[in-house]
């Protein structure tokens, strides 16, 4: 689940979180996809587990995770979550990812 925060402004301002319970995977990092340039941007680690970004993507938001496997001795792999966001997000609402992280 990727919640967007109650900070998040519409078109002007995406703040995330990601809503999982613990496994054995550290967050190292969210990047978000503009397809106006077709390429993936870094998203600021605000804060503990939320990462932010002003003047977001317009439609539809995909977003590409860094874990680290702290399990495994620290694996590191990118995990996409395509269209994830819908076009017309709303600040406060969890959206389903379909990605189950073991």
């Amino acid at each position: 689940m990727v919640k967007v925060t109650e900070q998040s402004r519409f078109a002007e301002y995406l703040s995330v979180v990601l809503l999982y319970q613990g496994g054995q995977y550290d967050v190292l990092g969210i990047q978000i996809y503009d397809g106006s340039v077709k390429q993936w941007k870094d998203m600021r680690n605000a804060y503990g587990a939320v990462y932010d970004l002003p003047n977001p993507p317009k439609g539809t938001i995909s977003l590409r995770l860094k874990l680290k496997n702290i399990a495994s001795g620290g694996a590191v792999k990118l995990v996409k979550l395509d269209n994830v966001i819908p076009r017309f997000w709303k600040a406060g609402v969890a959206y389903d990812s379909k990605v189950k992280l073991a």
